[in-house]
């Protein structure tokens, strides 16, 4: 979670709750996008001791946030399925639901993420055509093609082994795809889309709370703006559609550039032939990876 979190929760009275619960601190991460250069880090406390956040357990967060929001008057709505929004006009007028029931290589990256609970977050992310051929290969075997792949894929990366040391599985692999989507808008009359239903880039500088967060104080206050008339509909909606598309787009292209990096063990696209590593990028790019470019009113137009 970026440390920009902690303004949102702070603003909508959440910050205690979530720091009262027990997360583990996280004052930066690091990233090691080659292999023979030494990992970029990115500071979050290195300006102010007070921006640290924490390593969430996103199904704990989520709980807490929501039973947060019913208590402030939100009416929540859980285990439901909507399938379908019916619209009048140009306007929504009525959602169809049904009840849910309970049932670095060049091809790649791995994360670790320390959790409160004694476990860690181990995961890999690899292209999809990749994917494809190495399943296939997995497949061979006799014993969960999954876990194969998932153990070979870790393989890779020797530093991550190291932390792990004799660490054992403590769940099942789940997998997903195509995970990357966007919304061709973000807002209409009478609506607005926040959060994952808008759109998702990629877990790697784990920018979806903030993400949700941004679309979600921008859809009450347009909301609420065009409530009280203090502009039009559709200069509320105009705003909406931009705000999530700018803070969308800061961290796609920031993304890209990483993966272009991570594709291209021998080339230097993040750091000058000189460098070892990548610090001076990660300092360039601290205002959108930590989240200040959407938050922080001190940033100079250079930053």
């Amino acid at each position: 979670m970026l440390p920009s979190c902690r303004q949102f929760m702070a603003f909508i009275g959440a910050e205690e709750l979530v720091k009262n619960h027990g997360f583990v601190t996280k004052p930066g991460h690091a990233l090691k996008l080659r292999q023979e250069k030494r990992e970029g880090y990115s500071d979050f406390i290195e300006l102010d001791p007070d921006n640290i956040t924490w390593n969430v357990i996103r199904s704990q967060f989520d709980e807490r946030l929501l039973r947060h929001a019913s208590a402030s008057g939100v009416k929540v709505f859980e285990g439901l399925n909507v399938t379908d929004i019916k619209f009048s006009g140009e306007r929504p007028a009525s959602a169809i639901y049904e009840t849910q029931s309970t049932q670095a290589n060049e091809t790649g990256w791995a994360w670790y993420i320390p959790l409160h609970d004694g476990t860690t977050s181990v995961g890999v992310v690899i292209s999809k055509d990749s994917y494809a051929e190495k399943k296939a290969l997995a497949n061979n075997g006799l014993d969960d093609p999954m876990t194969r792949l998932y153990m070979a894929q870790l393989a890779q990366a020797p530093e991550l082994l190291q932390l792990l040391g004799k660490a054992r599985l403590a769940s099942g692999i789940k997998s997903a795809g195509d995970y990357s989507y966007s919304a061709s808008r973000y807002a209409g009359a009478g609506y607005r889309i926040a959060g994952d239903a808008g759109a998702f880039i990629d877990p790697l500088f784990s920018t979806g709370v903030h993400l949700a967060m941004i679309g979600g104080l921008s859809a009450a206050s347009t909301i609420a703006a065009s409530i009280r008339g203090d502009c039009s509909e559709e200069k509320a909606t105009e705003f909406h559609n931009s705000k999530v598309g700018v803070s969308y787009t800061r961290f796609l292209i920031v993304v890209l550039s990483v993966y272009r990096q991570i594709q291209a063990q021998k080339e230097d696209i993040l750091s000058d032939v000189d460098e070892d590593n990548f610090d001076r990028a990660f300092r360039l790019l601290r205002p959108v990876i930590q989240g200040a470019a959407d938050i922080d009113p001190k940033l100079t137009p250079q930053e």
